[in-house]
């Protein structure tokens, strides 16, 4: 593109091409810190505990409620579900792009 800015060479041609990198490594980094157990558990509080290490607490003096264990679970997948619909046509992209001799 000759006469075009680094910025509109940048947007018109770099991040298109990146956006199947960037998408899945965002769904990676998300699914990974979403469902980090070992610093949360060791590094919050009663006041502010993440998902899983809520889960994981769910012990009760009447034993396992594996019904509320449940409901919490999908609580805690639904978004994960959710983003990697949102972003699947760029892994799908990612994937595809690779395949094709031009």
């Amino acid at each position: 593109m000759d006469g075009a800015s680094r910025w509109t060479a940048f947007t018109r041609i770099v991040l298109p091409l990146s956006a199947p990198g960037l998408a899945s490594v965002s769904i990676f980094s998300f699914v990974f810190s979403w469902n980090e157990y070992l610093y949360a558990l060791m590094l919050t509080n009663f006041n502010a505990i993440t998902m899983p290490v809520y889960i994981a607490g769910q012990n009760t003096q009447r034993g396992v409620e594996w019904w509320y264990i449940s409901a919490l679970a999908i609580t805690a997948v639904l978004p994960v579900i959710i983003v990697g619909l949102l972003l699947e046509r760029f892994i799908t992209r990612g994937l595809v792009a690779g395949a094709i001799k031009g």
